[in-house]
């Protein structure tokens, strides 16, 4: 099971990765689901994040991507990558909880493109990649 866990994750994350560097590179598929907008539902952006913070996003999910995957059992199961996945799995959480305003099951704007896809994707992905994560460094 946790192999299973594991690869699922980590394929998450390499997905997830690989289309922040795609946006970075100037691709547009999805960011109109990716960005949260202002109160009226066809607003424009609230931000527009450049080329080297999309990257920075992509490398860190990459390197999320390697971290969870060290806990498989090819690698040997470190402090390290047990301690990381942990943290890896409150970011997800926290991350599901949200900012009180624009993400999470706790914002207040609800009726934009971007807090339906929240609501409908987002948000359980990020519960799912936290709580699975966690799951993962107690599994033996």
């Amino acid at each position: 099971m946790k192999e299973s866990l594991v690869i699922i994750n980590s394929i998450i994350l390499f997905f997830l990765s690989c289309v922040h560097f795609y946006w970075a590179l100037g691709g547009k598929k999805w960011l109109v689901y990716a960005l949260p907008t202002n109160t009226n539902p066809t607003s424009s952006l609230n931000f527009s994040p450049g080329f080297f913070a999309t990257m920075i996003v992509g490398l860190g999910l990459l390197a999320f991507s390697v971290i969870v995957g060290s806990n498989i059992s090819i690698y040997e199961d470190t402090l390290y990558s047990v301690i990381l996945t942990r943290v890896i799995g409150a970011i997800f959480i926290i991350r599901a909880i949200g900012d009180f305003n624009y993400v999470g099951i706790k914002k207040k704007i609800k009726e934009t493109v971007f807090a339906k896809k929240d609501s409908q994707l987002f948000i359980p992905l990020c519960f799912w990649l936290g709580i699975s994560s966690i799951l993962i460094t107690f599994i033996p």
